[in-house]
């Protein structure tokens, strides 16, 4: 069987030398879209499976990448194929040019919560889709009814092993659990609005304030750029647009470069910053998120995340209750209640982050076979939510269940 997966950003296969390598700066669209191409090449090789992978990308690199054929967007309509994986713009490219495609089936994996533009788009193409998140998923059912759900997959040693982190568990304080004096904070995301760093940045002032009364020094470090997700970085001081830049400085002012440094995108030497981090925020309104990469790349490393449980950072929040905020309003009360730990509830963070972050991990062999039975298998949804059939047959079970449990009740009284 052949399996076509599009590549968005073609220079990942430049920065990706490694397979087992992490996130290279890249977008989460195009990471993980490479990343299953590599584990079901891997199944493929190794004959644990008969899906043979091949790349399409928009720029010519070439013949073949790491086992995997090439093929030129320009030589796609000329290309056959038992099963096409689309997802980001080329959804929008095979509508606007009109491509035809030759295959027998054709899946859009989407990566937005109530994404009614990507899904009103599949369904004109005929697509199956393919959702990435648990709580992404339930938004999405309510535009395109029952369909495939997949987690996207995380793999927490990599990171660690980046990252080169040693971590001990059974409340071990070490001079990273203490806080004596300086009190750093990191945040991580697409220097764009719907992530919301806006909304820390405003409340940054009164952090600081906060945090110098409780004899900490406070420091900000800030990972990412708008060029992640390919907006212009074209602010004079800050890695974003011009009008996103203004309104980030509106709000810091002086505190820029004296609390506060911004580091761009970077790659995986973003871990020596992470791992100085006492404690973290991701996009505190949630808004966009539909699977919480960004939350479990920090917990992986045991850095605490403030985050709220919209959407995608439901997924990983949902385990971690102390921290979520239900507005981006509350990040300073949350990290005020964060300071005001003991050493030892801030050490219980810690390890729930780490043990978040590997509960996710062991689920990879899983969602490799998750997709390998998908490809394998036509007219069967892929999730992990019952039938309507099954769920209507166990609630009239129940409701049949009542009368003989409360005659059962009555004999037994007599």
């Amino acid at each position: 069987m052949k399996l076509l997966i599009y590549i968005e950003q073609s220079e990942i296969l430049e920065k990706m030398i490694s397979p087992c390598q992490v996130n290279p700066g890249m977008g989460g669209t195009t990471y993980t879209a490479l990343r299953l191409a590599f584990e079901l090449n891997k199944e493929y090789r190794s004959a644990k499976s008969n899906i043979k992978v091949s790349l399409l990308t928009k720029e010519n690199k070439g013949d073949s990448y790491k086992g995997m054929e090439l093929i030129n967007i320009d030589n796609l309509e000329k290309y056959y194929t038992d099963t096409f994986l689309i997802t980001g713009d080329i959804i929008d490219i095979l509508i606007d040019k009109k491509l035809k495609i030759n295959t027998k089936r054709l899946l859009t994996w989407i990566r937005h919560p109530f994404d009614y533009d990507k899904i009103k788009k599949a369904k004109r193409l005929n697509s199956e889709i393919v959702s990435v998140g648990k709580a992404q998923y339930i938004s999405n059912y309510f535009i395109a009814g029952k369909h495939h759900h997949i987690d996207n997959l995380f793999s927490a040693e990599r990171i660690r092993k980046s990252a080169k982190l040693t971590y001990s568990f059974n409340n071990v304080i070490n001079e990273k659990n203490n806080l004596r004096e300086r009190f750093v904070i990191g945040y991580m995301g697409a220097l764009v609005p719907s992530k919301g760093f806006d909304q820390l940045a405003k409340q940054w002032a009164e952090i600081v304030k906060y945090c110098l009364s409780k004899n900490l020094k406070p420091r900000l470090e800030v990972i990412g750029g708008s060029n992640l997700y390919g907006f212009d970085e074209n602010h004079p001081r800050l890695p974003t647009t011009y009008n996103y830049g203004n309104k980030i400085e509106y709000f810091l002012k002086r505190e820029i470069n004296k609390t506060v440094f911004f580091h761009g995108t970077l790659d995986e030497e973003r871990y020596k910053l992470m791992k100085k981090c006492d404690l973290a925020i991701v996009n505190p309104a949630g808004r966009g998120e539909a699977f919480p990469a960004s939350i479990l790349e920090w917990m992986c490393l045991a850095i605490p995340v403030i985050s709220s449980t919209n959407y995608g950072c439901y997924d990983a929040m949902r385990f971690n209750y102390s921290l979520i905020i239900n507005k981006p309003e509350e990040i300073k009360d949350k990290i005020k209640f964060y300071i005001n730990l003991k050493d030892d509830e801030r050490n219980y963070l810690k390890d729930m982050s780490y043990t978040i972050a590997n509960y996710f991990s062991s689920k990879q062999s899983y969602i490799i076979n998750q997709w390998i039975l998908l490809l394998n298998q036509n007219n069967k949804y892929i999730n992990e939510y019952p039938s309507y059939r099954i769920f209507y047959t166990y609630f009239v079970e129940w409701l049949l269940r009542i009368p003989k449990n409360i005659i059962k009740k009555i004999i037994t009284k007599k």
